[in-house]
């Protein structure tokens, strides 16, 4: 940093005053004023000190600046640093009589905040992952669901609350028939360690065998059915049949709340284009298609796009550059919405090719969020595509059909991925013939 040329210092000189007086009686030096000096203790107070010093050996020398020449109170007639004064011609040339020692101090404030600001920005735009991907495909599957495996999890996480409701009904129903299963063979099992004459029979005698029949008293108490033909006999089977009650209460009173949870729980069936299209015309621009495959409608919905990929400088370091959509947010989705990236000479789409967007392993990132008008819960969904996905040169075909007999339209989601090529740009438009020597040129 010390080897920056003078424009990008502020060279400041803390020295002793008139003379040194200053310093001799143990005296603070004297600070800088003036409103360029006051946004410098400002900043400086903001974002902590910024001084560093050097020899002048390293510094690189350039011409006398009167505006960044003597930052002391004293006069700069007294130490001999007037403009012109030094034989040199250098602001930082101490002088002996003063002895004051040249401080090097980042001048450029705005340039300062800039950097800062840009900073913030940028760790704004991570989605949370960092480097930590650097040598990872993708960072979200097209799926929506993380390119993330956490291992050595407690059993109590993957059978938890939040674990139970992302679930599908089959293996939710498949969890709660285990649980129920694994239960009554517990307590069958120490009903049995009870002894045989544990359980009793009250009617007739049992044409089943004992633990078949400890089995199902355990049901029976579980589920509190009790049909009285088997009763427990002795301390330890009562307090089984107590300890077994009371568990099976509490069983049945986190399905029912899971099964509650489950059914009002906004179901979110979003479907988006298998591909993404970079269209030629009418207007260069990159466009995702997605709709609505629940019965109920969404309404404000909001969509964001993101682009990471890999600094051609620094391979392992991902960039995050959010993209600019034409129209981010819609208010009712009955149809089918296609979200349109303009390219412009901002956009990161710009110019580049198929080849460069898979050498820097570029990944978009699109987040769609919603709300349920049945029910007014929050939805959100999410999806993924790499390079592969990409499809230049093309837009998407037309889904819509209106039945004429009764005036409203169908969407044809079997053409919903479907696209239409489109020709280079150079033949989008025909150059015009060259015209006949000697002949005047017509502007249509």
């Amino acid at each position: 940093m010390v080897t920056q040329d003078v424009g990008q210092l502020y060279l400041g000189m803390r020295g002793q005053g008139n003379g040194g007086s200053a310093q001799q009686y143990g005296a603070e030096p004297a600070q800088p004023s003036g409103p360029r000096h006051k946004q410098f203790r400002q900043f400086q107070q903001e974002q902590g000190s910024f001084l560093a010093r050097a020899p002048r050996s390293t510094i690189r020398r350039g011409r006398h600046d009167d505006r960044q020449h003597h930052t002391c109170a004293s006069n700069p007639a007294a130490c001999g640093h007037s403009p012109g004064a030094c034989a040199s011609g250098l602001p930082w040339e101490p002088c002996a009589a003063a002895g004051t020692q040249p401080y090097i101090r980042y001048s450029l404030l705005e340039q300062q905040r800039r950097h800062m600001r840009k900073a913030k920005t940028q760790s704004g735009q991570d989605l949370g992952f960092g480097d930590t991907f650097g040598n990872q495909a993708r960072l979200i599957n097209q799926d929506g669901s993380f390119n993330v495996r956490r291992s050595r999890r407690r059993v109590t996480e993957l059978f938890g609350y939040a674990t139970l409701l992302r679930v599908s009904w089959s293996t939710f129903l498949l969890c709660v028939i285990a649980l129920f299963l694994a239960l009554n063979l517990v307590f069958g099992a120490l009903y049995l360690a009870c002894g045989p004459g544990a359980l009793a029979n009250s009617g007739p005698a049992p044409r089943v065998s004992l633990p078949m029949r400890a089995f199902f008293f355990s049901v029976h108490t579980l589920a509190t059915i009790g049909y009285g033909n088997v009763v427990p006999v002795g301390e330890a089977a009562n307090v089984l049949v107590t300890l077994e009650s009371f568990i099976g209460l509490s069983a049945v009173s986190l399905v029912t709340g899971l099964l509650f949870s489950r059914f009002s729980r906004s179901q979110v069936r979003l479907r988006f284009s298998r591909v993404v299209v970079l269209r030629h015309s009418p207007s260069p621009g990159l466009l995702i298609r997605l709709t609505n495959l629940h019965r109920s409608e969404l309404i404000h919905i909001e969509a964001s796009a993101l682009l990471t990929s890999f600094d051609p400088e620094r391979e392992q370091v991902r960039r995050y550059v959010p993209l600019a959509l034409e129209r981010s947010r819609i208010e009712f989705l009955p149809l089918a919405w296609t979200i349109l990236h303009p390219i412009t000479p901002d956009s990161p789409f710009f110019e580049v090719t198929p080849e460069r967007l898979k050498h820097l392993r570029g990944e978009l990132i699109l987040q769609v969020t919603g709300i349920d008008e049945a029910s007014g819960q929050a939805i959100h969904a999410r999806a993924s595509y790499t390079a592969d996905n990409l499809v230049w040169g093309a837009t998407f075909q037309n889904i819509y059909v209106r039945d004429p007999a009764t005036g409203l339209l169908d969407l044809d989601m079997e053409r919903f991925d479907s696209v239409d090529m489109q020709p280079p740009p150079a033949e989008l438009t025909p150059p015009l013939p060259d015209p006949a020597p000697g002949s005047r040129a017509r502007v249509p």
